[in-house]
């Protein structure tokens, strides 16, 4: 029995290895097919980088390992057909992430960058991460940049888990050596060692590419989506770069009538919204005025980052401190209540009670 527990496991270990270097294949293929001259393919491999800090200073005060600083996300996309990286940066004041943000940041690099040089195949590698990249989301909105004559095809797929490290994060180590050499005290700072990098606003995806398209059933089982023109509002799955593929019609039918391209395009030119930026996080801020702005240099005081909260602010983050607390003590004595409860089991276990004969 455990000779053949750990032969599966063996088995499964060498069908996972196996996976991943379809994959990393499949990606060198890739790569070297956007080296060619005139080519209409773009290769692209998006990435979150481990969250920056604000501040982020080479000597840290001790005290701040028990704060909660300002946290930084980094997206990367790094375009393989002239080896250039576009850093987005931005604090999570402004936004999170999301898909709709990720699929904004896509959306500003496909058209600053790929409708310009004219690209029309597009690929695009991400890591196996289910709730930013692989999901129904991002992949509908691909779906829907086919459907509205952005590409003639687009392809998504997925490095295997655990078989994730790309181009991106070779462009992420220069920006941690870099920050982590030099005091960082406002988001210009990050910026300036982040070097490249772009603005936009994010918008609110999610609603439209709901209204135009279904969910994708299952889709964490399969690595490779591919859509294109030729079979509007098809996806293509497959679990492996060889695999055949399982066809998705993800077209919403109303009024009998199914989603077409005049929809598609009419959507996406009147009825995208830019994203609310997320809910006041005044515990936040009223720690980064208290705990840590005393130690920032007098000339950077003054940056939004570190004012201090409004009444209000005050109010709701000792409200918050204050509900964690109570949580907190409550959780401790439902643990000891659990523990006494498992001691007395413990003991009638070990010590039955015989039951009274009746008369």
């Amino acid at each position: 029995m455990r000779h053949g527990a750990i032969a599966d496991k063996t088995e499964e270990l060498g069908q996972h290895t196996e996976s991943a270097r379809r994959m990393r294949r499949e990606y060198k293929k890739d790569k070297a097919a956007s080296q060619a001259a005139d080519t209409d393919l773009a290769v692209l491999v998006m990435d979150f980088s481990q969250n920056l800090t604000i501040p982020s200073v080479t000597s840290t005060p001790s005290h701040w390992y028990f704060c909660s600083l300002l946290a930084v996300n980094l997206f990367g996309i790094f375009y393989e057909n002239n080896g250039t990286q576009t850093n987005y940066v931005y604090d999570q004041f402004a936004s999170g992430k999301g898909s709709d943000q990720i699929i904004s940041m896509l959306q500003h690099f496909i058209r600053t960058v790929l409708v310009p040089a004219g690209k029309k195949h597009l690929v695009v590698y991400a890591d196996n991460s289910s709730g930013q990249n692989k999901n129904n989301h991002v992949i509908r909105f691909f779906l829907a940049q086919v459907q509205y004559g952005t590409f003639e095809r687009v392809d998504y797929k997925f490095f295997v888990k655990s078989h994730t490290k790309n181009s991106c994060d070779r462009g992420f180590g220069h920006i941690w050596k870099r920050v982590s050499s030099s005091d960082c005290w406002t988001m210009d700072h990050i910026v300036r060692a982040a070097d490249d990098s772009a603005t936009t606003n994010t918008t609110s995806y999610k609603p439209l590419v709901e209204e135009l398209d279904k969910k994708l059933v299952g889709v964490q089982q399969y690595q490779v989506f591919t859509m294109s023109q030729d079979k509007p509002g098809v996806v293509q799955c497959r679990k492996g770069p060889d695999d055949k593929p399982i066809e998705k019609d993800l077209r919403r039918k109303v009024d009998g009538v199914f989603t077409d391209g005049h929809k598609v395009t009419r959507m996406l030119d009147h009825f995208l919204e830019d994203l609310e930026p997320p809910a006041e996080k005044s515990e936040k801020i009223a720690e980064l005025h208290k705990n840590i702005r005393p130690y920032v240099p007098e000339e950077f005081q003054s940056n939004p980052i570190y004012a201090a909260p409004s009444k209000e602010q005050g109010e709701d983050a000792k409200a918050a401190k204050q509900a964690r607390r109570e949580h907190r003590a409550a959780m401790a004595v439902a643990a000891k209540a659990t523990l006494n409860r498992r001691g007395r089991d413990a003991e009638n276990a070990g010590h039955p009670v015989q039951k009274k004969l009746r008369k």
